[in-house]
């Protein structure tokens, strides 16, 4: 990080998943204010396709869901996307998320090494 605060947070899906697996999804959650979790609308697709979610994993994801606001993709995400996929070739997924985290000048939440050692303007990343 270079001192930019964590007012503002997205979280990454692959922070998600291990803290859905491991029940620690409402903990990941408390360290955090409320109006300031956000998640791309990538991530809400990624997590809700797993095609074997159980029941209560499902429930677990839409109780988080509750807990952050989901960003939709819109012409600023979009464009950013574009511009970060072209420089650095991330897949569109993380590009978009990245460019999510961008456009809000929000920290990036990851475990994503790739992402986390992307020197890209506007991005700045915090492992787990």
């Amino acid at each position: 990080m270079n001192g930019r605060s964590t007012d503002l947070l997205v979280f990454d899906t692959c922070v998600i998943i291990p803290a859905l697996k491991d029940k620690s999804l409402v903990d990941l959650l408390d360290k955090f204010a409320a109006s300031d979790r956000f998640i791309s609308v990538i991530t809400r697709i990624e997590l809700l396709s797993f095609h074997s979610l159980t029941d209560e994993e499902t429930c677990l994801i839409n109780l988080f869901f509750d807990s952050v606001t989901v960003v939709p993709l819109n012409n600023d995400v979009e464009e950013k996307a574009i511009e970060f996929r072209r420089l650095t070739k991330h897949k569109t997924p993380d590009a978009i998320i990245a460019a999510t985290s961008i456009v809000l000048n929000a920290v990036l939440f990851t475990r994503d090494s790739r992402l986390l050692g992307q020197n890209f303007p506007g991005l700045e990343t915090l492992r787990l």
